[in-house]
């Protein structure tokens, strides 16, 4: 598997398939849809921004500056931006391990130093590891439908409590509704490749506080959820011929 970043003005990423050649990858695709949640992150920014000016004037009256802190507490200044990225690292560092256990490749990840919002995803993964009858079939496996063309990678494929089971990793904060689309687009992907049924398709949310959650996409919606996936395929095929070939051209 190789994921190429492409060389246009834009973030889409590509996966390169043999004998297909370049197809996007569906995190990718869903990026054209609108996320309130991450909408409402982004117009927090200003904020931090003039927080961190603050704080740097503030620091030219030390006394000052040292009152506002006992005041407010040392996140108030903490950029914002700076949080965001610790996180995405956090959530990656937990992918690797959680992978690494999955293959038997890094039983002894409990002895490396972590950060604390790492151990405490990967231990939550454990906790719903061990309460789950789980049979792993393939774990971090690329999945693409030649038919449709895009690609992604499934966390897990197993079966879970006797029932073959399409499974995806979040560390975020909650389970939002493009995570749906997502998986279930995995789903179909990796149905066209074996040829065989993947009934069910589940998010397990493991939370960097120790927080979890598990979600069962109903199989009943797997064919909507599809088709506003090729929906999101379509618009973000027009957008980036308008907007990103277009003005690279």
């Amino acid at each position: 598997m190789d994921l190429l970043e492409i060389p246009v003005k834009d973030s889409a990423r590509f996966y390169d398939v043999p004998g297909i050649g370049r197809i996007p990858s569906v995190t990718t695709i869903l990026q054209v849809i609108s996320k309130p949640a991450l909408m409402n992150w982004a117009a927090k920014q200003g904020t931090h921004k003039a927080k961190i000016i603050m704080d740097k004037l503030l620091r030219m009256a030390p006394a000052l500056h040292d009152s506002m802190l006992g005041e407010l507490g040392p996140e108030f200044f903490k950029d914002g931006n700076a949080q965001a990225t610790e996180a995405a690292d956090y959530g990656t560092q937990a992918h690797g391990i959680i992978e690494g256990i999955l293959k038997k490749t890094k039983e002894d990840w409990f002895s490396l130093d972590l950060p604390s919002p790492v151990v405490q995803a990967v231990n939550s993964f454990l906790v719903w590891r061990d309460k789950t009858d789980l049979k792993m079939m393939k774990a971090e496996s690329m999945v693409y439908s030649k038919k449709l063309g895009f690609a992604g990678t499934a966390d897990a494929i197993a079966e879970v409590d006797g029932v073959v089971t399409l499974l995806d990793w979040k560390t975020s904060k909650g389970i939002y509704p493009e995570y749906k689309l997502q998986t279930v687009a995995y789903k179909y992907a990796a149905e066209e490749m074996s040829g065989e049924s993947i009934p069910r398709v589940m998010i397990c949310r493991f939370g960097k506080d120790g927080s979890f959650e598990d979600y069962e996409v109903p199989p009943a919606d797997h064919p909507s959820l599809f088709d506003s996936f090729i929906d999101a395929k379509r618009l973000w095929e027009w957008q980036r011929r308008e907007y990103v070939i277009g003005a690279v051209a």
